[in-house]
C-alpha cells in the first residue's frame, strides 16, 4: 500500500513525534486521533503516517483493547 504513494523511492516510516502528534495548527485533524468504539473496553486510533519526517497522504488505523490486565494493539488497515 505504502508503495502505491511512493514507487521506486527509498523512505523512512514512523507516525508524528509527540510534539505535534495532536496538534491541529497546520491542519485540520490532528496527527494521531484516539476515539472510544462502540464496544466496551475498545479504543480506536487514525495515525496520519510520516514520510522521511514529514506528514503525508496515508493513515494507519490500528485499535486498543483491554485484555486481562493488559492493553493490546491491533492493526487494522491502512488507507487515506
Amino acid at each position: 500500500m505504502i508503495r502505491d504513494y511512493y514507487p521506486n523511492e527509498k523512505f523512512s516510516l514512523g507516525v508524528a513525534p509527540f510534539e505535534s502528534a495532536f496538534a491541529t495548527k497546520n491542519s485540520k485533524r490532528p496527527n494521531i486521533e484516539l476515539f472510544e468504539m462502540n464496544e466496551r473496553n475498545r479504543w480506536g486510533a487514525e495515525c496520519v503516517l510520516w514520510v522521511n519526517g514529514k506528514p503525508s497522504e496515508p493513515i494507519l488505523h490500528v485499535e486498543f483493547f483491554r485484555q486481562a490486565s493488559d492493553l493490546k494493539l491491533q492493526y487494522k488497515y491502512i488507507g487515506s
